[in-house]
């Protein structure tokens, strides 16, 4: 399927006409640029620190959806939680934009456009000399 556009939406968003099935299909065929993200935050009560991570290609939830599921899920009110958490969601986003567009290539690799199922990098750690240990 491709991404189609109209006069009210950008084709790199999903459109607000399209129905849920067009929606998730249009979705589906997007690539997946998963990021960390983490959010902290102290209220009255609880002190939040989570991690997960984020696709920055989603066009079916929002931030702003999230951290309102988000804050319902630890039982804190919306109102000033919910934009707090979209907030750092967005924050932590745009410092991850290139991220997105970067395309990643594995010598040998299968076709183009076959998902990879894993990436892996060698690294080799030596110690530091140490000029006190002598």
């Amino acid at each position: 399927m491709s991404v189609r556009s109209c006069c009210c939406c950008s084709p790199l968003i999903a459109c607000i006409r399209a129905s849920p099935e067009e929606k998730l299909a249009d979705q589906a065929q997007r690539s997946v640029a998963l990021v960390p993200i983490r959010v902290e935050f102290e209220t009255d009560t609880h002190r939040v620190r989570d991690c997960f991570v984020w696709n920055l290609h989603e066009s079916l939830v929002t931030p702003e959806q999230f951290a309102r599921t988000f804050c319902a899920d630890l039982d804190l009110p919306p109102a000033p939680w919910a934009d707090t958490v979209a907030a750092q969601i967005r924050a932590q986003l745009e410092d991850q934009d290139g991220v997105g567009s970067m395309e990643l290539a594995v010598d040998g690799g299968g076709e183009s456009g076959d998902e990879i199922p894993e990436c892996r990098v060698i690294l080799s750690v030596r110690p530091r000399n140490s000029s006190s240990s002598h």
